[in-house]
């Protein structure tokens, strides 16, 4: 039987993150563990991580936590090194069309 710990090196994906995705889809982190391993095969799916960061950063800040908003921005930066995109996924679309 796999641990949350085994899920989350095999992810590669920053606990921090995994939290966030967590949050943001409101399941337990070792679904959250799969579901980020799933969303980094695609640029769109980093796109996606991504999204669910800016969307926790902002329900933090709406609710007045900053210590938690600092806490995800942070983790968005570390993310965003991590897997950098240059054009976002529409344009690329949009781009491929051409």
């Amino acid at each position: 039987m796999l641990s949350l710990q085994d899920c989350l090196d095999y992810s590669g994906i920053p606990e921090e993150t995994i939290a966030a995705i967590a949050e943001h889809e409101q399941v337990p982190e070792i679904v959250a563990a799969e579901i980020g391993c799933t969303l980094l095969a695609s640029r769109q799916g980093i796109y996606r991580i991504r999204q669910f960061l800016r969307e926790n950063i902002a329900h933090a800040r709406e609710l007045g936590q900053t210590a938690k908003a600092r806490q995800l921005d942070h983790a968005f930066r570390d993310f965003e090194k991590a897997y950098p995109l240059h054009a976002s996924p529409a344009s690329q679309h949009a781009a491929s069309q051409l």
